[in-house]
């Protein structure tokens, strides 16, 4: 391979590393025939700094992985020992499936890893939510962050599909409802997918029958920070949609001057707590300086709310997100508009129904921002590595054929009738 060839290759390769912490050099290398040479993935393992990346081989595959941020874990076909138990526990009880992988073994994965990895598994209910990738090299982002001129062209995208197919819109009640319908077809929006139930997950990372590996992605929240469908708070995160590119930009700008001031006048009690803290013995003295110190931050707190949601930029924004509801008492929270939020949307839909669906809906960030405050979000192990749940190309159809067993197929994830209708065609078809 050529030097230059080879430079620019690395380069590639390490953006692609400093934002998704992983790669697959197989993918990376593939051409468009399918084929990869093992010449040029050995001469750019080779190359890779070995003190900052790992690589490590699998499945016939090659990945290459920052050990300081993402720990692979690579599975095949004790994912079907997995779909068993989580129907097994699904047998036994009332509510969704949720089956949670625990205590993840730190030591790199190999060819084996599987087994080891079998022997760890926990079976725990709490609030766990799962999405599926078809291609473990993705990015975690919504689809409106995926390309520059989605975003930038988001509210136009927004009104246009609302102008053009009213009929569809004549039920939404919130701006959430609204970019759920668009989300339904395949509009890009600020909505990230993820679902309550390990084996939609599992379907959608295996759905893709290629030459591609697919990933589970596991979070786990807290439930105080899963919102309800009628949050003030989601209500503006989905109304971003509707503002101009330079709207956003403007009110990021006020939002992030804001989240620095609030740091800046908080620190001094946080830093004061904390001294005065180490000399207090006393739970109940404890809970009292602690109590003090929160009254003063939350008062802090409303002083700046009331001040920024008081300018002319901001009451304009707000009057404008408030009409669809009617609500014109909407106050906005910059520490809250800079972050995405998971949030559980009204079971009014058929496809959300049959996935178990929920949202992470997309703060007001960038591109890159976005990207790192949702891998903020993944489960981490003991040692705070990212998991990830790598499903090998290798092993998708026979896992899609696990799953279609006890009835997780297009057909019962898209209940509509022409996803019916071409699950129907394929079944008999072969």
């Amino acid at each position: 391979m050529e030097a230059q060839k080879l430079t620019e290759l690395i380069e590639a390769m390490e953006l692609i590393l400093k934002c998704n912490d992983y790669i697959c050099l197989d993918d990376f290398l593939m051409d468009r025939k399918g084929k990869v040479s093992n010449k040029n993935k050995q001469l750019l393992v080779d190359q890779i700094n070995l003190n900052k990346y790992h690589v490590v081989h699998c499945f016939g595959k090659a990945y290459a992985y920052d050990p300081t941020e993402v720990l692979p874990v690579f599975m095949g076909k004790r994912l079907h020992k997995i779909i068993k138990e989580v129907i097994d526990i699904n047998e036994s009880r009332t509510s969704e499936p949720n089956v949670l992988e625990r205590d993840i073994a730190t030591e790199v994965p190999d060819d084996h890893a599987e087994e080891a990895f079998e022997k760890q598994i926990k079976r725990v209910t709490l609030n766990y939510y799962y999405r599926g990738q078809v291609d473990s090299n993705f990015y975690l982002l919504p689809s409106i962050f995926r390309t520059e001129q989605y975003l930038v062209n988001e509210d136009k995208m927004h009104y246009e599909l609302q102008i053009k197919c009213p009929q569809d819109f004549e039920k939404a009640t919130s701006h959430l409802d609204i970019l759920t319908t668009m989300q339904h077809y395949s509009m890009p929006t600020r909505l990230l997918d993820v679902t309550t139930n390990l084996l939609v997950a599992i379907f959608f990372a295996a759905d893709s029958i290629n030459d591609r590996d697919g990933e589970i992605i596991i979070f786990n929240q807290k439930p105080e920070d899963v919102l309800y469908y009628d949050n003030d708070t989601i209500e503006i995160a989905c109304a971003m949609a509707k503002l101009t590119f330079s709207e956003k930009l403007h009110l990021k700008h006020l939002a992030e001057h804001f989240v620095r001031d609030y740091e800046q006048k908080v620190e001094p009690i946080q830093v004061q707590l904390h001294e005065e803290l180490k000399a207090i013995a006393s739970d109940d003295l404890r809970t009292k300086y602690i109590e003090q110190a929160d009254t003063a931050i939350h008062h802090i707190h409303l002083e700046m709310l009331e001040t920024f949601n008081a300018q002319y930029e901001v009451k304009q924004i707000t009057k404008r997100i408030g009409r669809l509801t009617m609500n014109q008492g909407l106050q906005m929270d910059p520490l809250q508009l800079v972050k995405p939020h998971f949030v559980k949307p009204l079971q009014n839909n058929h496809r959300i129904i049959r996935q178990s669906g929920a949202f992470i809906v997309g703060g007001l960030q960038n591109r890159e921002d976005c990207i790192a405050s949702l891998n903020q979000l993944r489960l981490r192990n003991a040692d705070g590595l990212k998991v990830k749940l790598i499903i090998p190309s290798a092993y998708k159809k026979s896992i899609k054929q696990a799953l279609n067993i006890v009835g997780i197929n297009e057909s019962t994830i898209y209940p509509e009738i022409d996803r019916v209708a071409m699950y129907l065609k394929g079944l008999y078809r072969s």
